[in-house]
């Protein structure tokens, strides 16, 4: 079970390139990084067949991705935006889904889909009585309703509160047992506890791939703790961009990625985490390689 894309290109009708020669395999549970803008939800159209690219091949459990009947029979899909009716209930919704997938309909093997997604008990609940996160867990279960050897998943926890992320982010854990997740997002956390490989695009081009700990390691010995003045704040951000900031006995306690300690300041190295990489890879010409 994998998605394999060789030399995959995009060139919209005004010129704009979106994708540039992307080149990745996505097997197990996959983590696709990137900031708004880079490119993930184009990538993401394409594997689920709703784009079709300018250049470049594309096998979805070594289906070309040029046949479509038979990679839609494998493939579930869960855009960044979708929607359901909401007068009718959650099972009604999967039997719905199911009747579109072409897929068994009968409501003990729908209610098992629900138990693996946490729905069971709102089965009877009309779609507009969930709340925001089980909302997407409906759109998993019915992702899931054709029982897909690849799942895609674009975005999945914009917009939910830590619980329900966290939530979800242990679901699709567990759902990659038996399928290729590939999970698109620009929350770092996302991946780091869900991935165990992951690209980051930028501009359309793929600048890392590997694990998350390899990724983290990219800024090693770049990776400074600074002390700051509250007065001076405001000068220090504009000029250091620091990743992160929290105001501790009476000081800006801030990290800063970057060759070398902000000049002029308290700063000490520190151990970098996979945000850190993150930053370091869409910071440099060549996603972090060079010292």
């Amino acid at each position: 079970m994998s998605i394999v894309i060789e030399g995959l290109r995009k060139v919209f009708p005004d010129g704009k390139v979106a994708l540039d020669g992307i080149h990745l395999e996505v097997r197990g549970t996959f983590g696709l990084l990137g900031p708004n803008g880079a490119g993930k939800t184009t990538l993401m159209r394409i594997l689920a067949t709703l784009m079709t690219p300018t250049e470049g091949r594309v096998t979805i459990d070594g289906i070309p991705l040029t046949d479509l009947a038979a990679v839609r029979r494998r493939l579930g899909y869960l855009p960044q935006r979708f929607g359901f009716y909401p007068q009718l209930t959650v099972l009604e919704t999967m039997e719905f889904m199911a009747h579109i997938a072409e897929a068994p309909a009968d409501r003990p093997r729908l209610m098992a889909l629900l138990e693996r997604v946490g729905l069971a008990d709102r089965a009877r609940s009309r779609v507009r009585q969930l709340s925001g996160g089980m909302i997407q867990r409906l759109g998993i279960a019915a992702a899931l309703v054709g029982d897909p050897r690849v799942l895609i998943v674009d975005e999945p926890t914009a917009g939910l509160d830590q619980d329900s992320r966290v939530s979800f982010r242990n679901l699709l854990a567990g759902l990659a047992e038996d399928r290729t997740v590939l999970l698109s997002t620009h929350i770092v956390s996302d991946v780091e506890t869900t991935c165990s490989r992951l690209a980051v695009l930028r501009d359309g081009k793929v600048i890392f791939t590997g694990s998350p700990d390899q990724l983290a390691a990219r800024a090693d010995g770049k990776v400074w703790a600074v002390a700051v003045e509250p007065a001076d704040w405001s000068h220090f951000e504009q000029r250091f961009r620091p990743v992160a900031a929290v105001r501790e006995a009476g000081l800006v306690r801030a990290r800063v990625v970057a060759h070398a300690p902000p000049p002029g300041y308290r700063a000490e190295p520190a151990a970098p985490t996979l945000e850190d990489g993150y930053v370091w890879a869409l910071r440099t010409r060549d996603g972090g390689e060079a010292a």
